[in-house]
């Protein structure tokens, strides 16, 4: 299955969301290229509502270490990190971060969206 991974012993969908103008799912390593575009073009904006990115963000090893902790922290139960495509072109547009998953007398998350 191209939208599955296996965990432990049994197959878990990986999330994948669509609606008409956008799809929402888990970064993949072919999408580094586009992730570190939509980083760096967007970079003056991001720097006025976040903290300071290290200068390794921008780089390809960078990303592929996030891709594979993004994956490991969704099927570890620990965030959901998610990208914005829009869907008749493919591109990044936005990302939205699932985190802080709480699961004891009470389930609850947290999380932050970002939209260019």
């Amino acid at each position: 299955m191209q939208n599955s991974q296996i965990n432990g012993n049994e197959w878990r969908s990986l999330p994948y969301l669509q609606e008409k103008r956008v799809f929402l799912r888990l970064a993949k390593e072919d999408d580094i290229a586009q992730i570190i575009s939509f980083y760096f073009n967007n970079a003056a904006h991001f720097e006025k509502v976040s903290s300071p990115k290290p200068l390794e963000f921008y780089t390809a090893e960078f990303w592929q270490n996030k891709v594979i902790t993004s994956l490991q922290d969704f099927h570890g139960d620990r965030a959901c990190n998610l990208f914005i495509f829009d869907l008749d072109v493919r591109e990044i547009i936005g990302f939205i971060n699932f985190f802080s998953f709480y699961s004891w007398c009470f389930s609850c998350l947290h999380f932050r969206i970002w939209f260019i």
